[in-house]
C-alpha cells in the first residue's frame, strides 16, 4: 500500500510540476500595444473624359500623398486583433497637365500658348480619419510575421 503511494506522489508531482521563470513568448502579439504609424501614397493617373470640345483634355500625371497617426490595439487571440487610431493626411489627390490655348496677361494682352502646362503642386485635400482595423498575423520565421 506505502509503494502504491509512494508511485502515485511522485507520478502527481511529475505531472504538475512548476517553473520558476516563464519562457519568452514566440508571439508578441499579446494584450493591448500602442503604435505609430506613417505612410507615404503614390497615386495614379487620374484619367479625364471630353464634356465639350472646347478645349483637349488633360493629361494625367502622377501624385502623391502621406498619412500620419496613431494606432491602439487589443490582440485577443493567438492570431487575431483589432485596433482603432487617429490619423491625419491626404484623403484625396491628383495632378494634371492642362492645355492653355490662351494666357491672359501674356505679354501685355492676350497671348497664346497652345501647349499643355502642368501645375505648379497637385490637388490634395488632408482629413482626420479613424480606421478601425481587423488584424491577423501569422508566423512565418522567428522575428517575421505575415
Amino acid at each position: 500500500m506505502k509503494s502504491k503511494i509512494a508511485i502515485f506522489l511522485i507520478i502527481s508531482m511529475i505531472s504538475f510540476r512548476l517553473e520558476a521563470q516563464n519562457f519568452p513568448s514566440f508571439y508578441p502579439f499579446k494584450g493591448f500595444h500602442v503604435g505609430v504609424i506613417g505612410q507615404v501614397e503614390f497615386v495614379q493617373k487620374p484619367m479625364f473624359y471630353l464634356i465639350n470640345d472646347g478645349d483637349p483634355i488633360p493629361k494625367g500625371t502622377w501624385s502623391y500623398g502621406w498619412e500620419t497617426g496613431i494606432e491602439f490595439s487589443y490582440h485577443f487571440a493567438k492570431y487575431l486583433g483589432v485596433s482603432i487610431g487617429i490619423n491625419y493626411g491626404t484623403a484625396l489627390s491628383y495632378d494634371c497637365a492642362i492645355y492653355w490655348r490662351t494666357i491672359p496677361g501674356f505679354n501685355d494682352g492676350e497671348g497664346t500658348a497652345n501647349n499643355y502646362s502642368p501645375r505648379r503642386s497637385p490637388m490634395q485635400d488632408e482629413e482626420i480619419m479613424f480606421p478601425l482595423k481587423f488584424e491577423f498575423h501569422y508566423p512565418l520565421l522567428r522575428p517575421l510575421f505575415f
